[in-house]
């Protein structure tokens, strides 16, 4: 009869002789069994421990396959059912060129089981499965469970997996030791970060309240941005293509006498090209017979034109609105102008503008419109108490009154944003019936900015009114 004796917990030198929570003892009884397969072709090996007796001190297993070229397979299973088992250790080894699988399974059913430790390490090139089951059920008091893989295999530290993280105290590794996630493929998405441009466009579109069209992408960024396939010359160039940029509409373009077909073109100097919502051609001579084409294009050449409206005609003014919104903007457009009925014999227009409008949403103006027209006339008095007059022109002018105008909703905010950024002396193009522009549409300044009128029931309550007046000859 051997007598055993055994160690508690740190009653030697903390793992200066033996491994972590392994028993210590002078004299021991121990269980050790290692196999070595050297065949070329080994089919099979299967090991079972099955440990039973009341105190069993260790249980080791080594295996070892090397220099086989075609070992199928290696199982292990060990199964300890005693209430003291001290502990177990595995370890497997694979240096072989293709094994196909090993699997080991661990069933510890005990109470006090204080250790189990488990090495794998394979190092050759195409190692087709890894398999490893711990189970530990029905026991109260398991101390430990440590399991490490080598650095052949790709592998990295767990998030969070450190001391008392994640897991329960000596319940899954080794204590104070970093728990180690082993992933057998990695996929990953680089993102680069790096300054773009950026624009954004949100619109409700429709095509039946009042429009404002501030910005005018149609002058480019430069002023000279139109070109004609015929211009009349004249001594001070007073004809002119980029004359369809001016707010002044009596200066204009016009061909050459006798052409009346012709092409203006338009760059807007954008890359990004222009949304083309709302057009008009203001002051031009064309008779009922004209035929006037838009189109837009990406192409400066116009090699492919995804834009070809023929407008409706209207005498004076003429105006184009985008029946739906539009979805896709082009640098570069163009009219395509014909009118073999021309009184004049030439072709003429004053200003151009087109873009995005402002529109509004839900809430308008009252139904009580205010417009006319001005007569402007140079007179001379003469002796008989009468004048001579000289006709310099009729102007229109508009009014529109505005009641109860949410504070915070984009219609009221657009009107503020119009008072502020053309104020009294940029011209600003207003429809207010898109179905019929030309009734009521004025191209001029507002004559002063409005006062507000508001009924402040509380911050998400302040309702505005106010009137505003858009004169043409300003």
């Amino acid at each position: 009869m051997i007598e055993l004796i055994q160690y508690g917990y740190l009653e030697t030198p903390y793992l200066s002789e033996f491994p972590y929570l392994q028993p210590a003892a002078e004299q021991g009884l121990a269980l050790q069994a290692e196999y070595q397969i050297g065949a070329d072709k080994v089919t099979a090996l299967q090991f079972l421990g099955q440990i039973t007796t009341d105190k069993p001190i260790a249980t080791q297993f080594s295996g070892l396959i090397e220099n086989s070229e075609k070992a199928l397979a290696l199982q292990g299973t060990y199964e300890v059912v005693d209430e003291k088992a001290i502990a177990l250790q595995a370890s497997v080894f694979n240096t072989q060129d293709k094994p196909l699988a090993i699997q080991s399974q661990y069933v510890i059913e005990k109470e006090n089981t204080v250790g189990l430790q488990f090495d794998a390490f394979i190092t050759q090139d195409k190692a087709l499965g890894f398999q490893a089951k711990k189970l530990f059920e029905g026991k109260e008091k398991s101390k430990g469970v440590q399991f490490r893989a080598s650095e052949v295999l790709p592998h990295y530290q767990c998030p969070g997996g450190g001391y008392l993280n994640e897991v329960p105290y000596l319940t899954q590794h080794q204590y104070l030791a970093p728990f180690y996630c082993v992933p057998w493929g990695i996929q990953f998405t680089v993102v680069k970060e790096e300054a773009r441009a950026f624009q954004f466009r949100s619109a409700l579109y429709n095509t039946t309240n009042l429009r404002i069209l501030v910005d005018f992408p149609s002058r480019g960024t430069t002023g000279t941005n139109w070109t004609a396939t015929s211009t009349q010359t004249s001594a001070t160039n007073s004809f002119s293509v980029n004359n369809l940029n001016t707010d002044i509409v009596e200066q204009y373009w016009r061909s050459a006498t006798g052409v009346l077909s012709a092409t203006i073109s338009c760059d807007t100097e954008l890359t990004q090209g222009v949304y083309l919502d709302t057009l008009a051609i203001l002051n031009h001579n064309l008779s009922g017979s004209a035929t006037v084409i838009l189109e837009g294009s990406s192409d400066p050449s116009f090699g492919t034109i995804p834009v070809n409206i023929e407008l409706q005609y209207e005498a004076n003014n003429m105006y184009y609105i985008a029946p739906t919104l539009p979805l896709n903007p082009y640098r570069y457009w163009r009219l395509n102008i014909s009118d073999p009925g021309s009184a004049d014999n030439f072709i003429r227009v004053g200003t151009i503008v087109f873009g995005s409008a402002v529109i509004f949403t839900n809430e308008s103006f009252v139904d009580r419109v205010r417009f006319g027209q001005k007569q402007f006339v140079d007179k001379v008095y003469t002796e008989g108490f009468t004048n001579v007059s000289n006709d310099r022109g009729k102007k229109k002018y508009l009014g529109l009154e505005f009641r109860n105008l949410v504070y915070g909703k984009s219609n009221f905010q657009s009107m503020r944003e119009i008072f502020d950024y053309a104020g009294v002396t940029l011209k600003c193009l207003y429809i207010p019936v898109p179905q019929q522009a030309s009734r009521f549409a004025v191209f001029g300044k507002l004559a002063d900015i409005p006062a507000e009128e508001h009924n402040y029931k509380g911050a998400d309550a302040d309702y505005v009114d106010f009137s505003i007046d858009v004169d043409e000859s300003l």
